[in-house]
């Protein structure tokens, strides 16, 4: 292919590299902001600063979880670009509001995990709300970035998580621990293997 062919080359051949100005200079931001962020929870200083002011700078692991999670979710919606596209107006404003949602459902999780906790298994329209956004968007970052195999592999493991025999059924899941008891109890005694008695 010469020079010139590849410059008079169609855009739908080349969706990553053309970008608006806007969304290049976020990602640049997210990018960034989110490198700062691992610096910031894998060094000694936010433990001595928070022991100066009195302010809780330190994240433990599962708000860093989150934390991550809300800037990879971003991030992945705002990188690549709707794989059927509208109009560029109306894409924008999908793109942006997805951005949104995603990173408002793991923010949620951090600002609420106390509330969240103390009404396990009993959610609220926010909690479920917030869930179901989190895993749409989760679902069409997924297929954006990687493709339908990938996001046909989630469905499946989402649907063995709600769907499976032992899902919400009290009575299986305590005869499965039940008989898994008995069988760590009725195990063989092996003298090659370590006591676990100190």
């Amino acid at each position: 292919m010469t020079a010139k062919a590849l410059q008079d080359a169609p855009e739908q051949a080349t969706p990553f590299r053309q970008r608006e100005q806007l969304s290049g200079r976020a990602l640049t931001i997210i990018c960034i902001t989110w490198s700062l962020f691992q610096l910031w929870i894998a060094a000694d200083f936010p433990f001595y600063l928070s022991e100066l002011t009195g302010l809780k700078l330190v994240f433990n692991a599962q708000e860093a979880r989150q934390i991550h999670l809300a800037f990879g979710l971003g991030l992945g919606l705002l990188a690549y670009p709707a794989i059927h596209q509208l109009h560029p107006a109306i894409d924008r404003v999908i793109k942006y509001l997805l951005v949104a949602v995603g990173v408002s459902a793991c923010l949620y999780l951090f600002l609420f995990k106390l509330d969240i906790a103390n009404r396990a298994g009993l959610p609220n329209r926010f909690d479920l709300f917030f869930s179901l956004a989190g895993i749409a968007c989760v679902a069409v970052a997924v297929y954006r970035s990687l493709g339908l195999p990938l996001l046909v592999v989630a469905g499946v493991f989402l649907r063995s998580t709600f769907v499976s025999p032992l899902a919400h059924n009290p009575a299986k899941i305590k005869l499965a621990e039940a008989l898994k008891s008995v069988a760590i109890t009725s195990a063989p005694y092996n003298e090659s293997t370590p006591s676990m008695i100190a």
